[in-house]
């Protein structure tokens, strides 16, 4: 990310310090160059269809472009009140790991639902920006970066994708969720990073064509369309088509709220709005399925240690010997539940969620 700091695009790039490599492809490396806008040929979704060897072989810009028009997106858009990093304590060196870790959690807990809503309106996800109070690294830490780090970019960072997520869960499922209805929706979707909102300003008449989902209270009365429209004209930058859910929204009410704005190309909804948004699936059987599904794309496990701690030569020699962990770990389902089905619950509340 240096050059986000110097201004210098670079003229080459070594891409390591990656993970997230399958047998089959080098997810980890083609997502961290799809991170930084440094992936020009197109998405790698192997269900989408081989791209003609004419096209392949240098003219292939038209049918990129073919095939974003022929997509419909949902952009989430990220968290906006971002904190700073906690003071680096050398006495108390966990508290940034835990910050991070903290973190993680939140933003999983309302990704999940984004993703449901992508499912449920049969769009592929535009993933929001993440950002990282830690760096993943191999070996100590400091400062809760790689050694030198702190001279390339600031806490909190813009997350590669792989320091948060395993790559590889993204791009490939197992039969058992792809034989399923949710499964097979999103292995058939896909997803794309948060700079592809940008790369589809090439098509005006795809950037154009937008709307904004927009949570509100179940107590609370409709916007009505005119008020919609000037609220939309005060804020030039949003989209003039606002649809608007109601707090905890079944997946076929959403769908039946957003009917009416199917045939944009792109619709945007804020990280906050989707975990407020969706409340349940209709059927214990597609709650089940997701929940499957986001088990699959959320499962990692990463250590956070410091260069203060004490341990072996590496991290995971203390573990192995038994002896106190000294890292902290940021388990990717540790905090995560279950979106419900209806039947399971409950009385629903027109309170945010958290």
């Amino acid at each position: 990310q240096r050059f986000l700091t110097t201004g210098a695009w670079p003229t080459a790039v070594h891409v390591t310090f990656t993970w997230g490599d399958s047998a089959s492809y080098a997810y980890g490396k083609l997502q961290r160059m799809k991170d930084f806008g440094m992936w020009k040929l197109g998405t790698i979704n192997k269900y989408a269809g081989p791209t003609p060897p004419a096209l392949a072989a240098g003219g292939a810009e038209d049918e990129e472009l073919r095939r974003m028009s022929d997509r419909r997106y949902l952009l989430v858009t990220s968290e906006v009140d971002v904190p700073p990093p906690v003071p680096y304590n050398k006495e108390d060196y966990d508290q940034r790991s835990w910050q991070h870790v903290a973190w993680q959690e939140r933003v999983r807990d309302k990704l999940q639902r984004a993703l449901a809503i992508a499912v449920v309106l049969n769009r592929t996800v535009i993933l929001p920006r993440f950002h990282c109070y830690c760096d993943r690294y191999f070996y100590r830490l400091e400062g809760c970066m790689i050694p030198g780090g702190h001279h390339a970019t600031k806490l909190p960072f813009v997350c590669p994708f792989d320091h948060i997520f395993d790559t590889s869960h993204w791009y490939e499922q197992p039969q058992h969720i792809t034989a399923t209805g949710v499964g097979q929706a999103f292995r058939t979707l896909g997803f794309e990073g948060h700079l592809y909102g940008d790369e589809l300003r090439r098509a005006p008449q795809i950037s154009n064509s937008r709307a904004r989902l927009h949570v509100r209270d179940r107590s609370s009365a409709l916007a009505d369309d005119a008020g919609a429209a000037a609220a939309a004209r005060a804020r030039p930058d949003q989209p003039a088509l606002v649809v608007e859910v109601a707090s905890g929204s079944t997946d076929g009410e959403l769908r039946s709220a957003a009917a009416k704005a199917q045939h944009v190309h792109i619709m945007e909804v804020a990280l906050t709005d989707a975990s407020d948004m969706f409340g349940a699936w209709a059927s214990k059987r597609d709650s089940d399925d997701f929940h499957r599904l986001v088990m699959h794309l959320f499962g990692l496990r990463v250590a956070y240690c410091q260069k203060e701690c004490r341990f072996e030569a590496t991290m995971y020699e203390s573990v192995r010997k038994k002896q106190r962990d000294p890292c902290v770990w940021l388990d990717g389902l540790a905090k995560l539940k279950a979106i419900p089905d209806v039947a399971s619950a409950g009385p629903r509340s027109v309170a945010r969620r958290e």
